[in-house]
């Protein structure tokens, strides 16, 4: 059994909060209708892990390379059985109360999570965002020298771009020059000029879908002891 002790600032944490808060002794949480069936408050009241997806590592999955560029994988409290213990204590004031709670985790949901602010880190690099035109877009791995994949609609060719002098410039996977063969390569910074020039576009927050999974072992969570 994985038993997780209680650190300020993780997810223990975030269950201390929410029992200072409730005052709950004991009983089944269940957090997504704690939560009011909001995904953002159940992210920001008991996500307690994460797996960053590397947009290197997906670099041959293009839909979601393009969509999501790096992105996470949320693990966030879905069921869990409360347990406590309250007991007193004689100290120089008289005898005060304590209780001692332990949470056994059944379920977590798991979810992906993005945020698309097209904001860098401010080391004077843009994110890449791939090579693009009107009809399709692809993709150059982090060796010019490797393959790159491209994606006609409907189709999924593997195609080598000839190059125009690196990724910060255009490529073109075949002769004569066509509108259509020719890539043009977009950064966060591109995006950025385009909303101050047109006035439209923004950022945005987007939720995938809540996968409700059982553990086979249930996580135990011990939360250290607090007055009543």
């Amino acid at each position: 059994m994985e038993v997780l002790k209680g650190k300020p600032g993780e997810g223990p944490g975030m269950l201390q909060r929410f029992f200072d808060r409730t005052g709950m002794k004991s009983g089944w949480l269940l957090t997504w209708a704690l939560c009011g069936e909001d995904i953002e408050q159940l992210h920001a009241r008991f996500q307690f892990q994460h797996s960053k997806v590397d947009i290197w590592r997906s670099v041959f999955a293009r839909d979601i390379s393009a969509a999501l560029g790096n992105f996470y994988f949320y693990a966030a409290t879905g069921l869990a059985r409360v347990e406590s213990q309250t007991y007193g204590r004689h100290e120089s004031h008289g005898v005060r109360y304590y209780i001692r709670r332990t949470v056994h985790i059944t379920h977590i949901y798991v979810y992906a999570k993005e945020n698309y602010s097209f904001a860098d880190d401010g080391d004077g690099h843009s994110q890449y965002l791939g090579h693009w035109n009107k009809h399709d877009m692809l993709w150059l791995a982090a060796s010019l020298a490797g393959d790159y994949v491209s994606k006609e609609f409907g189709q999924q060719p593997q195609i080598r771009p000839h190059l125009w002098n690196g990724t910060d410039n255009p490529v073109y996977t075949e002769l004569p020059l066509l509108e259509r063969s020719v890539y043009y390569p977009i950064r966060n910074r591109d995006f950025r000029a385009w909303q101050r020039q047109h006035q439209q576009g923004g950022d945005f927050l987007i939720y995938s879908d809540r996968i409700f999974i059982q553990l086979k072992t249930p996580i135990t969570v011990e939360l250290p002891e607090c007055l009543l």
